[in-house]
C-alpha cells in the first residue's frame, strides 16, 4: 500500500472518529433543541459505515449506499457531515472545518486522477445494475 492510499485510510479513519465524537457530544441536546439532537443521530449514522469500511467491506453495501464507494460520493458525505455537526462546542466547529476542507479535497481527487481509489472503495461485485438479482440461468422468452 503506497503513501496515498494510507493517508486516505488514515483521514477516514481520522475523520470518522471525531466525527462520530461531535455527534455523540451534539446528542446532549436532546431537551434544549431537538432539532440538533436529530442532526446528531443522523450524523453518527451516517458516520459509523466510514470507520466500518476502512476494515471491512460488506458485500450487500455496495449495492445499498455505493456513495461510501467513490470520491465523490465520500466528498458529498463528508460535506454533509460538516453541516450537520457544526453546532455545539469548539470542537465540533474545528471539526466541521476540517471535515469540509477534506470533502473539497475528495471532489479534486474525484475530479483529477492523480491517485486511484482505494481497494475499500472497490466493492466486492462492482456491478451495481437493476437487474443483477435475475439469474442467468434462466431464459425468458
Amino acid at each position: 500500500m503506497d503513501l496515498p492510499q494510507k493517508l486516505i485510510k488514515y483521514s477516514n479513519l481520522f475523520f470518522g472518529a471525531t466525527t462520530s465524537l461531535a455527534a455523540i457530544g451534539q446528542l446532549s441536546y436532546v431537551f434544549q433543541q431537538f432539532g440538533l439532537f436529530l442532526l446528531g443521530l443522523y450524523a453518527l449514522a451516517l458516520t459509523i459505515p466510514i470507520i466500518w469500511l476502512e476494515f471491512r467491506v460488506p458485500p450487500k453495501l455496495y449495492k445499498y449506499a455505493s456513495t461510501y464507494f467513490s470520491f465523490l460520493g465520500r466528498a458529498i458525505i463528508y460535506l454533509l457531515l460538516s453541516a450537520m455537526t457544526m453546532y455545539g462546542s469548539l470542537f465540533n466547529k474545528l471539526n466541521a472545518v476540517l471535515l469540509m476542507l477534506t470533502g473539497l479535497v475528495y471532489l479534486f481527487l474525484h475530479a483529477s486522477s492523480i491517485i486511484d481509489e482505494p481497494e475499500n472503495f472497490k466493492g466486492q461485485n462492482a456491478s451495481i445494475a437493476l437487474n443483477d438479482d435475475i439469474d442467468d440461468e434462466e431464459d425468458i422468452i
